[in-house]
């Protein structure tokens, strides 16, 4: 998996198992700790998740961004009524509303899948036994719970070809 980052495989070693200290003027390398060492994988493997999901949020937003269908970017905030048709738009509901980030990190995208998850968790408890208790009381109800299923959101992170899917495939491909 180096030759997918560019660096040799020895270099990803020293990166992860040793670090360069600074004293008095010298430098030298001191031996990382196993524990220190795993520390410093998962960073590594969290901010390559991290820069793979920059990338993927920059795409999408450029190609759900007015400029990209047309439209001029400095008209974005003045006329979005008229270019509602021509743009596309990726929004996650968390339980807290809406959130809107300059930078989103891949942080930010588990805590909104956790959201998800627990939104959706709280629709099938508490929509259905509410449908559930007035249907069994005989009291006439007209709740579609399907409409504020977020399962298509969950299918678009974990499902076969979700985000989650598309991420791990790119780490793991040879080219």
């Amino acid at each position: 998996a180096t030759h997918l980052l560019g660096i040799g495989q020895e270099e990803i070693k020293n990166a992860i198992t040793t670090r360069l200290v600074k004293a008095r003027g010298e430098e030298f390398v001191a031996r990382l700790t196993p524990t220190q060492s795993r520390d410093s994988c998962d960073a590594l493997a969290k901010e390559i998740y991290s820069q793979i999901v920059s990338v993927l949020v920059d795409k999408m937003n450029k190609r759900t961004h007015p400029s990209h269908f047309g439209g001029r970017s400095d008209q974005v905030g003045a006329s979005i009524a008229a270019d509602e048709k021509d743009t596309g738009c990726i929004s996650l509901l968390d339980l807290f509303g809406f959130e809107t980030f300059d930078k989103n990190s891949f942080e930010q995208l588990c805590i909104n899948y956790a959201n998800e998850h627990l939104q959706n968790r709280y629709i099938l408890d508490n929509f259905q036994s509410v449908k559930d208790d007035y249907e069994f009381e005989g009291i006439e109800i007209d709740i579609d719970c399907s409409t504020t299923n977020n399962s298509e959101v969950l299918n678009l992170v974990e499902g076969r070809m979700g985000l989650i899917s598309i991420i791990n495939e790119e780490c793991v491909r040879p080219s």
